[in-house]
């Protein structure tokens, strides 16, 4: 199958700080663009609409791609699948992170074939469910402000609330042989890793930073006004802030 599979947005999370990159991992180099830019450029090959989503998501409005601020900033990449999900104008909507630099159109449009009848499809590679490489149906929402009132952040504890179709590792690897697709940029080691990894010239400069354009398109820059649950919010903000930094700490994935 080729070519777009219609009814499904996309959304690439950047809200993360990257501490552990120690500069803006969304902005490192590929091929002379950025990583960002490159991951919206694959999604755009298989979705009807993409989305940015995450707090200062605004400073990439410069894409091709609509602008969402997080609906419950801290809330971590729970929050956002909540944000995506809240304002996709499709009732499915891919997710994934801006830092991965191999993303395989192949298998993401199987997984977008795979997702009728399920809330959500993630694949689980050699055991590790893969939450941010996922599709999400809207039906996920109730389950998530659940979620997020309690405090609960951790996207894993999602799925046995809702149904979900797992691509095991077999099917991932037909398409995938090298499961490159889950490959993030976390740190500097990363780097190294994932220019040995590419082995093409298009790598040797995925260390170099690439500055923001100044100019930014005047509408795509705009963040979308935020459909906040007011209840929600406070629900989540009243959280403690050592328990909200416990769950941070439990999810242990994307910085």
């Amino acid at each position: 199958m080729r070519g777009r599979v219609r009814g499904i947005s996309g959304a690439v999370l950047v809200g993360g700080e990257s501490r552990r990159m120690g500069r803006d991992k969304a902005m490192l180099s590929v091929d002379g663009q950025p990583l960002v830019q490159h991951v919206v450029g694959v999604l755009r090959e298989v979705v009807d609409e993409v989305l940015l989503v995450g707090t200062g998501a605004e400073r990439y409005g410069w894409l091709d791609a609509r602008i969402v601020d997080d609906l419950i900033p801290g809330a971590g990449p729970l929050g956002g699948i909540h944000t995506a999900l809240s304002s996709a104008s499709r009732s499915r909507c891919l997710v994934v992170a801006c830092d991965m630099p191999f993303l395989n159109l192949g298998l993401l449009r199987y997984m977008l074939q795979e997702a009728v009848g399920w809330d959500v499809v993630v694949p689980r590679s050699r055991g590790r469910l893969e939450p941010l490489h996922s599709v999400y149906a809207r039906s996920c929402l109730r389950p998530i402000e659940r979620m997020l009132e309690n405090g609960e952040l951790c996207p894993l504890d999602l799925f046995p609330r809702v149904s979900v179709r797992y691509l095991e590792t077999q099917e991932v690897e037909r398409l995938d042989p090298r499961r490159l697709s889950f490959v993030n940029l976390n740190t500097p080691d990363d780097l190294v890793l994932t220019r040995a990894l590419g082995g093409a010239s298009e790598w040797d400069d995925v260390d170099k930073e690439i500055e923001l354009p100044t100019d930014r398109h005047p509408t795509r820059g705009t963040p979308l006004p935020a459909r906040l649950d007011r209840r929600l919010f406070s629900a989540f903000t009243g959280i403690t802030h050592s328990r909200k930094e416990s769950m941070r700490n439990h999810l242990g994935g994307k910085a």
